[in-house]
């Protein structure tokens, strides 16, 4: 598989588009993100960072899931289909599929299940390798880049005038400063039926998710673009307050590729993309799956969907053990997105 997608811009930055719309939910495909990336360059050697001028891309959990090792509380391991076999042991006769703590179900998979989905790139003192990560990754998606291709997650969570439009992204791998295996962005956009448009964005970011109203984004066919920030993933929108345009001096040069552009928020330094919204859509565009999460309450064992979405309905950590939760686990952002949006904060 060749590193480099053709007609990519000079620098490999690229523009992540949807491919196919999802025709079950018109509203899921209406609002589906642009993203400005660095390229994901195969044929690099050296890992990801913060300012490498490469990255990996959004692409299927499954990449991760299907060859994570899993960590028992009772010490056994298991591995890919494994995993998803081991929630039968609470209960065979009786699925999974909630996101209640107290339900009988959840229990049933907390017993069952591994703290933890462990990669294969740890040292022996338990810290991640980030060069092994980037050629798991390089060996993975050179074997079949077609069973793992890049792919954004979205839901439709509807209110009575509002609803929560939904876009869940996964990397295999956080290079930046606090390197670790995994990791999840989200997007949700606030959609009002009344007025039968968006009225506000918010896009995570380092543990937090800032809130953007429309007029300060940058919207393709509809669409709001966003930034990348390379090895953190962070979701930016640019030009936005907060940017620390001193990074591109003379002083900076050395540490920063000139294909990037420091952001600050507060103590945070990211990079991203150096191309302004006018010409980031222009950019070449690669496009990716937009796949519906299915119903939770319905997903346990032995249904169809259980091969391809058990590890939706896993509950424990992606990653060592301080790695982040998946989806179903990151608490108000799933549970309640509508209240979690109405109070993001505005300041950036």
């Amino acid at each position: 598989m060749a590193g480099r997608p053709d007609g990519q811009s000079a620098n490999g930055i690229v523009r992540l588009t949807p491919g196919e719309r999802d025709r079950d939910d018109p509203l899921l495909a209406r609002y589906a993100p642009e993203l400005v990336v660095l390229p994901e360059d195969l044929e690099e050697p050296s890992p990801p960072g913060p300012t490498s001028g490469h990255d990996f891309h959004p692409r299927s959990a499954r990449l991760f899931a299907d060859h994570a090792r899993s960590v028992r509380r009772r010490g056994r391991m298991l591995t890919g289909a494994a995993i998803a076999l081991s929630a039968r042991r609470g209960d065979p006769n009786r699925g999974v599929g909630t996101t209640d703590a107290g339900s009988p179900a959840r229990r049933r998979l907390e017993a069952a299940w591994p703290d933890r989905l462990a990669g294969e790139c740890l040292t022996a003192s338990g810290r991640v390798d980030a060069g092994a990560a980037w050629r798991r990754y390089r060996d993975l998606l050179r074997a079949d880049s077609g069973l793992y291709p890049r792919t954004v997650y979205g839901r439709v969570v509807g209110g009575d005038d509002r609803v929560a439009v939904q876009y869940w992204l996964f990397w295999f791998h956080n290079a930046w400063h606090n390197d670790h295996e995994a990791d999840w962005e989200v997007v949700t956009v606030l959609h009002e039926t009344s007025s039968g448009g968006p009225i506000a964005l918010s896009a995570s970011a380092h543990g937090h998710a800032p809130r953007w109203s429309p007029g300060e984004l940058t919207w393709v066919d509809g669409r709001p673009l966003l930034y990348v920030a390379a090895g953190s993933h962070a979701l930016y929108a640019e030009p936005e307050p907060g940017i620390d345009r001193g990074s591109r001096g003379a002083g900076a040069r050395a540490r920063t590729p000139a294909s990037l552009t420091q952001l600050a928020r507060g103590s945070t330094r990211d990079h991203v993309a150096g191309v302004e919204p006018d010409r980031a859509i222009e950019l070449p565009a690669m496009a990716y799956e937009l796949r519906h999460f299915p119903d939770l309450a319905t997903l346990r064992p032995g249904t169809d969907a259980w091969d391809d979405w058990w590890w939706l309905a896993y509950g424990g950590r992606w990653g060592r053990a301080s790695g982040p939760a998946g989806p179903a686990g990151q608490g108000p952002a799933w549970d309640d997105p509508l209240t979690w949006v109405a109070a993001a904060t505005t300041e950036r």
